[in-house]
């Protein structure tokens, strides 16, 4: 697994995590409002808002 993502419900946030050799460093935090996207994954786009129902 090269990248995973953490969902926060309380804070409304999305944390893309990648492999870096042996450990996950933070790719970004995505909050209400933005975008997601993956430099892994193209063509990934969506809004964090739709995740916590908002949009």
């Amino acid at each position: 697994m090269r990248e995973y993502w953490q969902v926060d419900p309380v804070a409304g946030t999305l944390t893309g995590l990648r492999l870096a050799d042996t450990h996950f460093e933070i790719d970004g935090v995505y909050g209400k409002g933005r975008t997601v996207t993956s430099p892994r994954l193209p063509g990934l786009r969506f809004p964090v808002d739709r995740v916590f129902g908002s949009a």
